[in-house]
């Protein structure tokens, strides 16, 4: 009966084992495919200097058809130009969508509705130091991965 007990503590001790190596093993792939996203989203920034990236991965918009949103609060200094811009993984199944609010509604947007185009950046000039806030979310609901990228462009 000992030697039963034994032989199981073995097999779980050995499963433990494996999961916990294949979980190390699978996190620094993940976080240098994340990594590689944001360097080539970076490097099309044009003149804009590199500030914030956020990373973003969203499921599909649920039963009720509200659709996944991700949420950033942040202070963008008054009299500057900035960009937003945001690339999807490979394999991300929706299109991103990022628009930027302040306190009064929707001031940017890389999603044009009267043409039903999504562009990969928009320029926003701020002229009031506020808390604004980032919404990334995917095109019709769908599930994605994607890294939004905040620039700083020029002083106004």
């Amino acid at each position: 009966m000992v030697s039963k007990a034994i032989m199981k503590f073995k097999i779980l001790k050995n499963v433990f084992l494996t999961l916990f190596f294949i979980s190390i093993v699978s996190v620094p792939s993940f976080s240098q495919t994340i990594e590689k996203l944001v360097e080539q989203c970076a490097a099309k920034l044009g003149d804009a200097q590199y500030l914030r990236d956020f990373q973003v991965e969203l499921e599909a918009a649920g039963t009720g058809g509200e659709t996944q949103v991700a949420k950033y609060s942040l202070v963008l200094s008054s009299n500057t130009q900035y960009r937003l811009m945001i690339c999807n993984a490979e394999d991300s199944g929706g299109a991103g969508l990022i628009e930027l609010y302040d306190g009064r509604g929707l001031m940017g947007s890389n999603y044009s509705e009267s043409t039903d185009k999504l562009y990969q950046s928009f320029d926003v000039q701020i002229r009031k130091t506020d808390v604004y806030h980032i919404f990334i979310s995917f095109k019709d609901g769908e599930p994605g991965s994607a890294v939004a990228i905040l620039a700083f462009v020029k002083r106004l």
